[in-house]
């Protein structure tokens, strides 16, 4: 049996499509990997993921006039409607969010640390509580920002 030019040359081509098609095969199959690790390693260091913030509420916590005081001696706390503003460690702006009516909130943050910024009790006042907070990697920070809202006056 003996090969023609002809046959040679299909053999040849037949090859050369093989062989792209496996290199194709292969370039897909890398990066359906590389798109892969992309959306499961979307947490690193720097990068919010799902479940990854704060969240908690603002509570009023004013001291009771004389002769209010509840029947353990304390005073009745409330959760309050008020301005939240986050602030990074370079003390830049990072949100600014109003709370529900009930004071509760909640924010996607980067994982770092942050400063807590509330109004007290969402009076409009330019007196402002503060709390600091250390957000980690897929985790929710639970905070309570205690505001007293005794004496204050609405604008």
């Amino acid at each position: 049996m003996s090969i023609t030019r002809e046959s040679f040359k299909l053999n040849k081509t037949i090859k050369v499509k093989n062989l792209i098609v496996v290199l194709f095969a292969l370039l897909s199959i890398l990066g359906l990997i590389f798109l892969i690790s992309l959306s499961t390693n979307n947490t690193d260091e720097g990068e919010a993921s799902i479940g990854t913030g704060i969240e908690g509420f603002v509570m009023n916590v004013s001291e009771c006039p004389a002769g209010t005081e509840d029947e353990d001696g304390g005073c009745n706390t409330e959760r309050v409607k008020a301005n939240i503003i986050v602030k990074n460690k370079r003390d830049e702006i990072i949100q600014e969010i109003e709370t529900s009516d009930d004071g509760s909130f909640s924010l996607e943050l980067k994982p770092g640390k942050y400063a807590i910024y509330s109004d007290s009790g969402g009076l409009g006042q330019d007196e402002f509580e503060l709390e600091y907070v250390t957000v980690e990697n897929g985790s929710l920070a639970n905070i309570t920002i205690n505001v007293n809202t005794n004496n204050k006056t609405t604008n």
